[in-house]
C-alpha cells in the first residue's frame, strides 16, 4: 500500500511517497499476507538494494499474518543468500510464514509489544477427499513440516523436539519470550537516538 504525504522543499510543497523515501534509506515495510505476488515484490526490493549497494545493511519491518509456505521460503532464501545483512523487525505480529521471514534476519528485533506466532503447516484448503490423493498431500505436508521445523531449530538454537512440541498448535511468543528462546536477538525501541532505535538502517547494528 502506497502512503503519501506533503513535505516542504526548495520548490515549495511537494507530495512524496513514504515507501519510496524509506526504500532509499534501505528500509522495507512488509505488512502483507505472504502470497506469490507480495513475496515477488519483496524479493525484487531486496535484490534491488543488494544490486545497488551490496553488503550494506537492509532493515525489514514485518507485520504479517503469514500465508504461502513456498512463497515465504523464497523470501527466506533470498535474505539468507544476499551479501547485504538484513535486520528483521517485528512490529505488531509476525505469524506463520511471517515468523520464518523474520527468522531469516541476521539481527532479529522484536518491538516491545510485538508478538511472534509459529505452528505446523496447515492442510491446503480444497484438498481432495480421495484417500490416495489425501495421503500424497499429507506426505508433502509432513516433508514441509520437517523443513520449516529445521529452519526454526537452526535459527533459534533449539532442538527439533522443542520445535515440534510447540508447533503442533499455535504458539505465540511476546518479545521477552522470543528473546529468551533465541528467536529474537534483541528487543528494540522507537525512541530516537537511544540504543536499540531502528528508525534508520545505520542505527540497527
Amino acid at each position: 500500500m502506497r502512503v503519501n504525504t506533503i513535505v516542504e522543499t526548495s520548490r515549495g510543497l511537494q507530495p512524496i511517497d513514504l515507501n519510496d523515501r524509506m526504500f532509499q534509506r534501505r528500509v522495507i515495510y512488509f505488512s502483507e499476507e505472504v502470497t506469490r505476488e507480495s513475496c515477488r515484490e519483496l524479493n525484487m526490493q531486496l535484490m534491488m538494494l543488494e544490486t545497488e549497494h551490496p553488503g550494506q545493511r537492509i532493515v525489514l519491518y514485518i507485520d504479517s499474518p503469514g500465508g504461502s509456505v513456498d512463497s515465504g521460503l523464497a523470501v527466506y532464501d533470498t535474505i539468507r543468500l544476499i551479501s547485504s545483512p538484513v535486520t528483521t523487525v517485528v512490529m505488531g505480529m509476525a505469524a506463520s510464514m511471517g515468523s520464518l521471514i523474520f527468522l531469516a534476519g541476521e539481527n532479529r528485533i522484536m518491538l516491545p509489544n510485538s508478538r511472534l506466532l509459529i505452528h505446523d503447516p496447515y492442510i491446503p484448503s480444497g484438498t481432495s477427499g480421495k484417500p490416495l490423493l489425501l495421503q500424497e498431500e499429507l506426505e508433502k505436508l509432513m516433508k514441509m513440516r520437517e523443513k520449516t521445523a529445521k529452519i526454526i531449530a537452526e535459527r533459534t538454537g533449539q532442538t527439533l523436539e522443542w520445535v515440534y512440541e510447540r508447533t503442533k498448535s499455535d504458539y505465540v511468543m511476546d518479545a521477552c519470550e522470543a528473546l529468551s528462546c533465541g528467536a529474537a536477538t534483541a528487543i528494540g525501541s522507537y525512541v530516537p537516538h537511544t540504543p536499540g532505535c531502528l528508525l534508520l538502517p545505520d542505527e540497527a547494528e
